[in-house]
């Protein structure tokens, strides 16, 4: 049984305009594709193919105090004013499938339908804690040579929107404000744009502090031969984690391209083909 909206618990605090929602396709015809984050998932919505109705929520001017918890409730408010009701259908790449897999957790928790809830590589925060202890000690010893090949990457190819997290998730989150502050004085001498950093380090601050909680339904995960662009870190479980809180299991799709392009042209029509099956008919 659905839940009257008005009786759902109280929404998120908007006045600080940290949730918008962009049409990225346009259809009246429902049920709609909600896309996290709406930047990263224009040119899929550009290719394609049929009748869809595609949204994409938008995060703009996060405060530093934001949680995933507090953003998947403001975006749903955003999600009501064009979808009343289920089945409901999301998917999100990155840092944005935490938040996607928040916003269906609290759907179904009311007693919503979510019909479709796609990870496109997303790695579960509490990874660590499906692992054995043996799997726990190899993931540690790929992890951190990983993660200082990608920072060393990262400083050489000038992301530094990126170097600042990498920093924090690598030495921990005692160091976080030093490298944020390194990132940003790089930036300011090289006249790179000082907001995309902030905004980096805050969903870094986000996904750390995240918990995930069990999910009713089914996800389905699209994976690319290397997570999050790393090693061979993440080989003892190809869910990143999941698997422990996808109450109905966890699909995994393979598709093409990096972490970085996996949603953009060409490998994105190959996220195209796999995820169409799954969406449902048109006015389902």
């Amino acid at each position: 049984m659905r839940t009257n909206l008005a009786v759902m618990e109280p929404p998120a605090r908007t006045d600080r305009g940290y949730s918008q929602l962009i049409r990225l396709r346009a259809s009246d015809r429902e049920p709609a594709l909600f896309c996290l984050h709406d930047g990263n998932f224009e040119e899929m919505a550009s290719v394609m193919q049929g009748d869809y109705s595609v949204y994409g929520l938008r995060l703009v001017d996060p405060p530093l105090d934001l949680s995933v918890e507090q953003l998947a409730a403001s975006h749903l408010q955003q999600v009501y004013k064009v979808q009343k009701r289920g089945p409901y259908q999301f998917i999100g790449y990155s840092f944005g499938g935490l938040v996607a897999f928040e916003m269906a957790r609290l759907l179904a928790n009311r007693g919503e339908e979510v019909g479709l809830l796609a990870l496109v590589d997303t790695l579960n925060p509490s990874f660590r804690l499906t692992l054995s202890p043996a799997e726990l000690k190899r993931f540690r010893r790929k992890y951190l040579v990983d993660r200082v090949k990608k920072y060393f990457r990262n400083l050489i190819e000038f992301r530094f929107d990126r170097i600042g997290a990498s920093i924090s998730l690598l030495l921990g989150k005692k160091i976080k404000p030093i490298a944020g502050r390194v990132a940003q004085k790089i930036a300011r001498a090289l006249g790179q744009p000082l907001k995309n950093i902030e905004t980096a380090q805050v969903k870094s601050d986000m996904a750390s502090s995240f918990v995930p909680r069990d999910f009713a339904g089914r996800v389905v995960l699209f994976r690319v031969e290397k997570a999050l662009d790393g090693g061979s870190e993440f080989d003892d479980d190809p869910t990143l984690g999941w698997k422990e809180y996808a109450k109905k299991g966890v699909d995994i799709q393979m598709v093409a391209g990096g972490h970085a392009t996996v949603v953009e042209m060409p490998y994105v029509r190959s996220l195209v083909d796999k995820l169409t099956p799954y969406l449902a008919p048109r006015d389902a």
